[in-house]
C-alpha cells in the first residue's frame, strides 16, 4: 500500500511521471515525505545524508533533493555558527556552551549550504569536465583598471589569504 503522499503525486504527475515516482525505493521515499515535518536544519541535513549515502542511484532524483535542501538550509535558525570567545565557554553551563555544542554538529545555515555545494560539485564534476575540459578562471583586473581604481589592489600571496583551513 502506497502512502496518500506519494498516491497524490501519481496522481498529479500522471502515468509518465508514475514509473519515475515509484522507482525510488519505498523507505528513502518515505524520509524524503516525511522532511518538511522537521526543523529546517534538520530536514536538510536529512537530505543531504540521503543524497550522499550511495543508496540513491537516480542522478536526478540527487540534484532535486540537494536542491530542496539548499532551500531548506536558508531557513535555518543560526545564520552562522556560533563560537564562544574562549576554550572555556565550552562548558555547558552557560547557554553559549549549549549553543557552541549543539552548533558543532554543523547545522547553521552557512555550514549546510558549504555541504551542498561540496556535494553537488562532485556530482557536476563529471559533466564540468567534460564541456569545456575545465572550468574557465576567475578574471583578473587589468593593471589599468587597477591604476583607476585605487581600492582594488593586487591580493597578497596566498599563505597570508588563508593560514588556515575551514571546514
Amino acid at each position: 500500500m502506497l502512502s496518500w503522499p506519494i498516491q497524490l503525486a501519481i496522481c498529479w504527475a500522471g502515468p509518465a511521471g508514475a514509473a519515475e515516482i515509484l522507482k525510488h525505493p519505498k523507505e528513502l521515499q518515505s524520509l524524503v515525505d516525511r522532511v518538511p515535518l522537521a526543523p529546517p536544519e534538520l530536514g536538510s541535513d536529512i537530505l543531504i545524508r540521503i543524497a550522499t549515502s550511495g543508496k540513491v542511484m537516480d542522478r536526478t532524483w540527487k540534484m532535486e533533493m540537494l536542491e530542496d535542501s539548499f532551500q531548506l538550509a536558508g531557513h535555518a535558525a543560526f545564520p552562522i555558527r556560533i563560537v564562544g570567545a574562549v576554550p572555556q565557554a565550552r562548558s555547558t553551563d552557560s547557554d553559549i556552551g549549549v549553543l557552541w555544542a549543539a552548533l558543532d554538529e554543523k547545522l547553521d545555515a552557512l555550514s549546510l549550504r558549504c555541504r551542498i555545494v561540496h556535494v553537488m560539485l562532485g556530482l557536476d564534476a563529471c559533466s564540468l569536465s567534460a564541456r569545456n575540459g575545465s572550468p574557465k578562471p576567475f578574471p583578473l583586473v587589468p593593471a589599468k583598471q587597477r591604476a583607476r581604481y585605487p581600492w582594488v589592489r593586487k591580493s597578497p600571496p596566498a599563505p597570508f589569504v588563508m593560514p588556515r583551513r575551514f571546514g
